[in-house]
């Protein structure tokens, strides 16, 4: 495979890439630190500088080392071929590289509203969420309120089903079988 070296308009696009996440997602992936998601991100970034571009370990290294990161090559290799692996664990990475590669589709044919994701990872300051939180994330004071007063019923629905129970009381006489 033959590499390309990075172009004003390659860093252009690479520091777009690197402003969202470290800006917009509030991840700052120049910081050398293992916490889970810094690989998970700069693996995002490598994954763009890789696909879309085929940018060289070597450029990409200095790209890093220009912004303060000791990066090496074979970080830049490493961190390329987990991409996938670090996408099963956090799907949200594939919905933004599906983000800055416009004429892309998704596998599954679904990409999640990116910008509702956004607010609501800002505001609640988490990463992870889930399908429950995803449907409920734009709801009104009022349809929270209702909404709570539903799944408390649906609760104490599923608390009674549990509690039914069937006695068979039998005379004396052993003649008569009534269930109550």
């Amino acid at each position: 495979m033959k590499y390309n070296k990075i172009t004003k308009e390659i860093e252009k696009e690479l520091e777009g890439v690197l402003n969202f996440i470290i800006n917009d997602l509030n991840i700052n992936i120049l910081v050398n630190w293992r916490s889970r998601l810094y690989p998970e991100y700069r693996s995002l970034l490598n994954i763009v500088a890789f696909r879309k571009h085929k940018v060289s370990p070597s450029e990409m290294a200095r790209f890093y080392t220009k912004r303060g990161l000791k990066y090496s090559h074979d970080k830049y290799l490493h961190s390329v071929g987990k991409f996938d692996t670090y996408a099963f664990d956090l799907p949200e990475l594939k919905n933004y590289l599906y983000l800055f590669f416009k004429d892309a589709t998704p596998m599954d044919k679904e990409i999640v509203v990116i910008e509702k994701q956004y607010k609501y990872l800002q505001t609640k300051g988490q990463i992870e969420i889930t399908p429950i939180q995803q449907l409920v994330s734009d709801l009104t004071v009022e349809e929270t309120k209702e909404l709570s007063e539903m799944i408390e019923l649906r609760k104490k629905s599923w608390s009674w089903k549990s509690q039914d129970r069937c006695d068979i009381i039998e005379s004396s006489d052993g003649l008569s079988n009534r269930a109550f």
